[in-house]
Formats: C-alpha cells, structure tokens, sequence
C-alpha cells in the first residue's frame, strides 16, 4: 500500500533558499551528435516523468500538486532507467562522451535536528514447522518490541511526529565535485551497512526501474547475523518509506532533478542544425520540466516482517526479550572522506 502527498513544484528550500540555477556542464567540441542526441533524449525522459507528476502545472508558478502514491513510484522507475543510461552504463561512459568535466555538486548537510525513533510491538507468535525427515517441532517467538531510529538524511527532513518532508539534497553553492568521486561517496547507513550513491542509483535502475523484485525487509535480533549480499540494500531500504517513496526512490528522483536542472543551460549552445524537430521537441520538454520539487507532511511508513531464525539443532536463535532496533542514518565516513 502507497500512501499519496502533496508534491510542491518550483518551491525554494527551506533547508537552502539560496540554491539557484545551475550553470550547466560544458558540451565537449566535435561531439558526437548521435551521443549527444541520446544523451539529450534520456534526459528528456526524465523531464517527462516529472512533468506527469505536476500534471498542468506551468513552469513558473508556485503551487501544489495533489499526487497519488503509485503514481510517484512509476515516476521515479522511469527515471531510474534513464539515469541508469547516462550515469551508471560503462561507469557514465554518455555523459562522459558529450560534456567536458561532469563534475557533480555535493550533498548539502542535513538538518541539524536530533533523531526521531518509533517503537513498534510484535505480539507473542506461535508456529509449528516441519522437516522432510517427518519431525516437527512447535516454535515459539517471544513478544518483542522494534525500534526505528531515523536520524537527519541527505533530503528528508523530519517535521513533527510521524510527518517528513523532502527536498532537493544538491548544495548547489558548494563546489563540484569529480564525477567518480561524487559517485562512490557513502550517502546512507542502515542497519551498520554503509551504501555509496552509485549502489543506491543502480539498485533502483536494476531491482525496480528494468525488473520488479521483492525483497522484503526482515526483523531479527542483533545476535542474529545475515551475510550481506548484492539483495541487501534493497531489502533495507525497502523497509520505511516517507510519503509512499523509500530512500532509493527518493534518492534517484532528486539525482534526476539534478540531472534536468544541468542540462538546461546547455540547450541553447547544442551544434545541431537549426530547423532539427526532433532536437527542438526534447529541448522544449526538458525547458519546461520542474526546477525544485518538494514534498511536506509525508507519512513515515514500516514495511518490515519478524524473522524467525533456527540453529543446528533447529531451536530459535536471536535474544528477542533485549529487543530489536533498525537505523537509519547518514555514514560518518561521508564527512571524514575528503571532496
């Protein structure tokens, strides 16, 4: 289930009201105009997705858009693929081929406001299992208390009570940064799992943007351990949302805005031949594609199920009676690494 939110298009950032139009990267001389046309067209595929999330809203204004849940989900999987495109296929070899340093901007720092946790509680769960050697044995999970603990994040923001917000995470007065370098910094923790921007860019792209998979979020005690494998930051991430949108969702969509936001400036300098439609029409949308997007009063949501884990000898595992507790923060690597 989705919950829906208001979207707000064109909004400054309380986080920031000084963060303005981008400059725009600079087109590398004698490029390729078929790159660059391919280039062009996946960002207009972005600025499309986020033109039908404002639906008749004209650019300039300042308003807010009623949008249902599902609605955004499908958004952000057309965009992830597109970023896929242009940022992750052959390590951002398009974007590379058409602009001179596509340098990145970093992330802003997030609110400086304490963590927020909440507390949910699991009844007592009784289960019998069988074994293909005809034994069965009766399981008993205790009852247990689970504690999400949701610190400041790169674009969310806490509000009041079970109310977040979103907004653009790009600090667009600081310095860019190398595009490599902007793409293996850490951006969230969760669970002690610490993720980079490009494994939360190609985990949306590949498990929901080309393909649908389910990876539920599970719960079990600290004590009990699970190999991390390449299904792990989904399986986190799926495990709150804010408004509808996990922290891969919302993270991509904003790497999407971005993306709109600086290649923009660049559409009045493209060396195509005047009179092109085709260049003329993906111009046209991504000119009048949403430069901030925003969301306010999104729902905290907790999509995450108890685990029960069985030993060699197939008793339970874990020290359910100490708890269970799940975070989400941002890795303090991010600030020790060096722009």
């Amino acid at each position: 289930m989705t919950a829906n939110q208001n979207l707000f298009p064109e909004v400054p950032e309380s986080t920031d009201n000084s963060d303005g139009d981008l400059p725009g990267w600079e087109i590398r001389t004698n490029v390729s105009h078929q790159s660059l046309y391919n280039f062009l067209e996946c960002v207009m595929e972005i600025g499309h997705a986020l033109q039908g999330l404002v639906g008749n809203w004209k650019p300039g204004e300042t308003t807010s858009v009623f949008v249902r849940g599902p609605l955004m989900v499908s958004a952000v999987r057309r965009i992830s693929t597109s970023l896929r495109k242009i940022m992750l296929d052959g390590n951002g070899s398009l974007l590379k081929r058409c602009v001179v340093e596509p340098d990145i901007h970093p992330l802003k720092a997030p609110q400086t406001v304490p963590p927020i946790s909440y507390v949910r509680h699991f009844e007592e769960q009784r289960m019998t299992i069988g074994w293909a050697d005809g034994v069965s044995k009766e399981i008993t999970v205790p009852s247990f208390e689970h504690t999400t603990t949701i610190c400041p994040l790169f674009g969310v923001g806490h509000i009041g009570g079970t109310k977040f917000c979103t907004y653009n995470p790009f600090s667009h007065r600081a310095e860019p940064v190398k595009f490599q370098r902007w793409m293996s910094r850490q951006v969230i923790e969760i669970d002690g799992n610490q993720f980079h921007a490009e494994q939360l860019l190609r985990d949306m792209a590949n498990k929901e943007g080309a393909h649908i998979e389910e990876n539920h979020s599970l719960i079990a005690p600290e004590d009990v351990t699970f190999d991390r494998d390449k299904n792990t930051l989904h399986r986190l991430a799926n495990a709150v949302r804010f408004g509808g949108l996990t922290y891969l969702q919302i993270f991509s969509l904003y790497t999407g805005l971005y993306m709109v936001n600086n290649t923009r400036p660049m559409l009045d300098k493209l060396p195509f031949p005047k009179g092109n439609e085709s260049v003329a029409y993906i111009c046209e949308t991504i000119s009048q594609s949403p430069r901030s997007l925003s969301t306010r009063e999104a729902e905290i949501e907790f999509f995450n199920y108890p685990i029960a884990v069985l030993d060699h000898d197939r008793n339970l595992r874990g020290n359910f009676e100490a708890g269970v507790r799940s975070t989400f923060k941002v890795p303090d690597k991010y600030w020790d690494a060096k722009l």
